[in-house]
């Protein structure tokens, strides 16, 4: 009689010699395989179709990006358009709130009485530039220089315009306070 340790030895003799007979035969149908046309033409295939795959993912992709980078340039563009408007507005109504109405109330002096003229105004206690003020990063944006330096230009001459006023509006209140009756 065999004992357990006998019977495990013969099992381990057939389990090998089967695994060799399947190794032997995975082998040859493995080197059968690779040597056949059809393996060869769906190897080749699925390279050349991996490659085309391929190479329209990264046609779509700049084509993408291509469209981003337009979509974002049109943004830029309605916003610094958006912007420019904006500051025209904001001219026009200083235009006709203030500078207008100055025109109005500053007359030339009556040389026999030369304080007269001079009318009581209230000088400015905040900025009237907002859309400047707080678009100066867009304005460095605009491409055009020329318009760029005029827009700039424009606001100096007008804050230096706001502070005379005020300056004006002081110097006013103490004349009227020096040389009482004769404004």
């Amino acid at each position: 009689m065999k004992t357990y340790s006998h019977l495990l030895q013969d099992h381990s003799r057939a389990i090998g010699k089967s695994c060799s007979r399947y190794w032997d035969m995975s082998f040859q149908q493995l080197s059968s395989l690779l040597n056949s046309t059809e393996f060869l033409a769906a190897v080749v295939g699925a390279v050349v179709g991996g490659l085309i795959a391929g190479g329209f993912t990264v046609w779509s992709q700049r084509q993408s990006n291509k469209a981003q980078r337009r979509r974002d340039k049109e943004a830029d563009n309605e916003q610094i358009t958006g912007t420019l408007q904006a500051i025209a507005t904001e001219l026009e109504t200083f235009k006709a709130r203030f500078v207008d109405a100055f025109r109005k109330i500053f007359v030339e002096p009556d040389q026999q009485k030369p304080y007269v003229h001079l009318p009581k105004i209230v000088g400015f206690r905040h900025s009237y530039f907002v859309v400047f003020d707080s678009n100066a990063s867009l304005l460095g944006r605009v491409t055009n220089s020329a318009l760029r330096r005029e827009i700039v230009s424009t606001y100096v001459k007008l804050k230096a315009v706001v502070d005379v006023i005020g300056h004006y509006a002081e110097r006013r209140d103490y004349w009227e306070r020096s040389i009482p009756g004769r404004i």
